[in-house]
């Protein structure tokens, strides 16, 4: 937890320094998504720790729920991190509609998979402790 904290911080910290000068504005841009959404990954890392060590108690419901955003929310970290590179890279990818919905593709399938519906990534068992599904 004092990892993700540290983390956090420093995003923070390097987002507010983030200027002109760092890019195109496409790319600040990007860039500023990356950041908000990796901040936002590892809060829910933090909660999910909290919840798991027994500091904090949350209905069952909100436990499903708190780990299917957990396991959702680093997909469109990989996704903006991407964009980011085709975009300092000047790739001609991202111009593209077609491929800019098929690099959406896989954050649909994890949020499927990451779904407590399926339990197919993970579910809680009769004593409310997180058990890993079987993928």
């Amino acid at each position: 937890m004092l990892v993700d904290v540290s983390c956090i911080l420093y995003v923070i910290s390097l987002l507010a320094q983030v200027g002109d000068d760092f890019g195109s504005e496409g790319e600040i841009k990007v860039f500023q998504r990356l950041c908000i959404t990796f901040v936002f990954y590892l809060f829910v890392d933090v909660v999910w720790q909290l919840v798991a060590g027994g500091y904090i108690a949350i209905p069952r419901e909100f436990d499903y729920a708190l780990c299917g955003i957990g396991l959702f929310a680093i997909s469109p970290v990989y996704y903006f991190w991407a964009g980011f590179v085709e975009l300092r890279l000047g790739s001609r990818i991202d111009h593209l509609r077609k491929a800019r919905m098929l690099a959406r593709a896989p954050m649909l399938v994890v949020l499927v998979l990451a779904s407590p519906l399926t339990g197919v990534a993970f579910y809680i068992d009769e004593q409310g402790i997180y058990q890993n599904g079987s993928l």
